[in-house]
């Protein structure tokens, strides 16, 4: 994703407490002595590919058209030229996302469908019916308004949303506790935003 990217290069262009974030975890990876223990993390960041596809699926972080940066937000179904070209670029007919963090599932008919409420279960319909592109949320920090964990199922033709709780207030605990990382990181933990 694109905080993997930013640690492998920079972070200049992300807002400040993104920034932050990232630069306390670049030095976290390059302390003293602990370096030659983290080669082997930063070869397997240096190893991710912004998208890939399995027989069924295809998976980016941000969007088909651009893996690693592009944001999918529900308000995008009203620029059908953005969502044309996001298809346009998908290589099977479901891609995963999570860099907005916001769960929904975008069809290719214009149609958005956002879990409400808890767990929903959607049907795509056959192989060969319209593509969809599925954000899954965000095991540890969703942006929905609900704090609880978010993540899918798949079967290969039904999406199934989970939302469980976890314990944010402990995440956010741990973020107060390094005085590098900016309050906000915590504070938006338990509203889930």
């Amino acid at each position: 994703g694109n905080h993997e990217a930013a640690l492998l290069g920079s972070g200049l262009d992300f807002n400040p407490k993104a920034r932050a974030a990232i630069d306390w975890t670049r030095e976290e990876l390059n302390r003293a002595g602990e370096r030659e223990q983290n080669l082997a993390f930063w070869d397997f960041l240096g190893g991710l590919v912004p998208a890939m596809c399995d027989g069924v699926a295809m998976f980016a972080h941000g969007s088909p058209r651009d893996p690693v940066r592009e944001y999918m937000l529900p308000r995008d179904v009203r620029t059908p030229e953005k969502m044309k070209a996001c298809f346009a670029a998908q290589e099977r007919r479901i891609c995963f996302v999570g860099h907005s963090h916001v769960p929904a599932v975008y069809l290719e008919d214009g149609q958005l469908v956002r879990p409400k409420g808890g767990e929903m279960d959607f049907d795509l319909g056959p192989e060969g019916s319209q593509k969809a592109i599925v954000n899954v949320g965000s095991v540890g920090q969703p942006r929905d308004g609900d704090p609880r964990l978010s993540y899918v199922m798949f079967d290969g033709r039904r999406i199934r949303f989970v939302r469980l709780e976890y314990d944010h207030a402990a995440a956010a605990a741990a973020i107060r506790a390094v005085s590098a990382l900016p309050e906000f990181l915590a504070e938006r933990l338990a509203v889930g935003r």
